[in-house]
C-alpha cells in the first residue's frame, strides 16, 4: 500500500499518458471511417464531433501528464518544488 502512495504521481502520470494516447488513436480511427452515401452525412458529422472530442481529450490528458517536465524547465521550478515538498510534508503529518 505504501508503494502505491509513494509512487502515486508516477502512476497517475503514466496512466494519463496511456489513456491520452488511446483516446487520440480512437479519435483518429473514428475520423478515418467516412460515409459514402449522402444520407449518412448527418451520422458522419456526429462521428466527426465525437472523434474531435476524443482527440482533444487525449491531447489534454497528454499535456496534463507532462506538466511536471514542462514546469521543470521554467522559472517556476523552485515554486513547484516548494509546493510539492509542502504537500508531502502535510501527508506525512496526517499519517502520524
Amino acid at each position: 500500500m505504501t508503494l502505491i502512495i509513494r509512487y502515486r504521481d508516477e502512476i497517475v502520470r503514466y496512466s494519463a499518458m496511456a489513456l491520452g494516447a488511446v483516446l487520440i488513436i480512437a479519435g483518429i480511427i473514428a475520423i478515418i471511417g467516412s460515409s459514402e452515401r449522402v444520407v449518412d452525412n448527418v451520422v458522419s458529422g456526429e462521428n466527426t464531433v465525437i472523434a474531435a472530442f476524443l482527440i482533444l481529450t487525449g491531447l489534454l490528458l497528454l499535456g496534463a501528464s507532462m506538466v511536471q517536465s514542462i514546469v521543470g524547465r521554467t522559472p517556476l521550478e523552485r515554486f513547484y518544488k516548494q509546493v510539492k515538498s509542502a504537500e508531502t510534508g502535510e501527508e506525512e503529518k496526517e499519517e502520524k
